[in-house]
């Protein structure tokens, strides 16, 4: 289908496909959306028309208006999560990528680090939201106080809530987090909640499973009764007991290209934003958009082996985990480069860097590379074992 050219004439189609209505019944049908945007190379008054419909359809800034109707305030919370690296998760991130309409009685999930929690937790007060604690200073300093005590490897430290202002249902949980936002969504017991909304862009870690397919994969067994309750009560139908992933499963995880108006593995789509909101400089191989995501491979028996590491470096210029497979090597090679260039000689005493379960404290940054290496090599971060639970799933009000 090639372009006519523009002669200034009246083009009536081009009218229509203008039109919200018909934009609003085309994305009542589609459910991979990659394919839409890979359409864009149809011609460039279909590039036009879809990316005037992308805007609409992934409009952050509408999406906020339900918590901060005024434009100052909204700019403000967009502000805080590119200072702090702040990720709205759960079912509102995934309604807001997928329509699936169950996230309506659902809090919004909020995950930042302990510096973003209080910078977030005073403006939720100033915004009128209540907080539902005892007091929201005592709750602060009590964990300010622990975190130097503590060294738990649970991904999140504590959960903080806060009331809407009257009239409005869009209740918060905020979740403090031990290492990064990023690296406690990449720990999520089910592929499915793996999405997030940060301040400039939304990101999917599986959407071919997930918005194509409706399929997911339950990663730890230990959480997966609690996890099962919670989608069953989303209407969910899940298939349990399952004694292996069966092939179909893998395929929706590993084929096709799993991009999303990007060139990476995830899906990500990049938001309009304010020109007064900047994130906090980082290197550009280290922004938000960097992360690689490994799929699901059988191994030489035929047990599906989901192979993933998520590297997190503890320091105040590297706030994010970035998860790197054995495909992305090059890209290890860059960050560990980085840090042997920009980094002090010897890290601070508490600089600790996690591979997907494991951890290791360093001393210099001459121990990183042998380490990386070890965890490359041993090839184990996690495992589908029969036990591990496949699962279909059909939202309620959808399909």
């Amino acid at each position: 289908m090639a372009d006519s050219s523009d002669d200034g004439q009246h083009d009536p189609i081009h009218e229509v496909f203008q039109t919200v209505e018909l934009w609003d019944e085309i994305w009542s049908y589609i459910l991979d959306c990659c394919l839409v945007c890979a359409s864009r190379r149809v011609s460039r008054k279909w590039k036009s028309w879809l990316n005037v419909t992308l805007r609409r359809r992934y409009d952050y800034d509408r999406f906020l208006s339900s918590y901060f109707p005024e434009e100052l305030a909204r700019r403000e919370f967009r502000d805080l999560q590119a200072t702090h690296g702040a990720i709205i998760s759960g079912s509102k991130a995934l309604d807001f990528l997928g329509c699936f309409a169950f996230a309506c009685s659902s809090n919004t999930d909020i995950y930042a680090t302990y510096d973003g929690v209080v910078a977030l937790g005073n403006f939720f007060l100033e915004r009128g939201f209540t907080y539902q604690g005892v007091s929201w200073v005592e709750d602060i300093l009590d964990v300010s106080d622990d975190r130097g005590e503590s060294d738990s490897s649970a991904d999140v430290v504590k959960i903080f809530k806060f009331h809407a202002p009257s009239g409005s249902s869009c209740n918060i949980d905020l979740f403090l987090v031990a290492d990064s936002p990023m690296a406690t969504i990449l720990h999520f017991p089910s592929t499915i909640d793996m999405n997030g909304l940060l301040w400039d862009r939304a990101f999917s870690a599986f959407p071919l499973g997930t918005m194509k397919h409706r399929r997911g994969l339950l990663l730890h067994g230990k959480d997966a009764g609690d996890v099962i309750i919670n989608y069953h009560s989303k209407g969910f139908e899940l298939h349990d007991n399952m004694q292996a992933v069966p092939a179909n499963v893998r395929r929706a995880f590993s084929d096709g290209v799993r991009s999303f108006a990007s060139s990476s593995n995830t899906w990500t789509y990049g938001f309009d934003t304010p020109a007064d909101v900047q994130p906090v400089r980082r290197p550009a191989p280290l922004s938000g958009n960097s992360f690689a995501l490994a799929t699901v491979h059988p191994n030489s028996q035929g047990v599906p082996r989901f192979w993933m590491f998520a590297l997190h470096f503890e320091h105040a210029r590297l706030q994010h985990a970035y998860v790197i497979d054995t495909a992305c090597k090059p890209f290890a090679r860059v960050v560990l480069d980085y840090v042997a260039e920009h980094m002090p000689a010897t890290p601070r005493p508490t600089c600790r860097v996690r591979i997907y379960g494991r951890s290791h404290r360093l001393g210099s940054w001459d121990g990183l590379m042998p380490f990386v290496s070890a965890a490359w090599l041993t090839r184990s971060p996690l495992y589908l074992q029969k036990g591990c639970k496949a699962f279909q799933f059909t939202p309620a009000g959808s399909m």
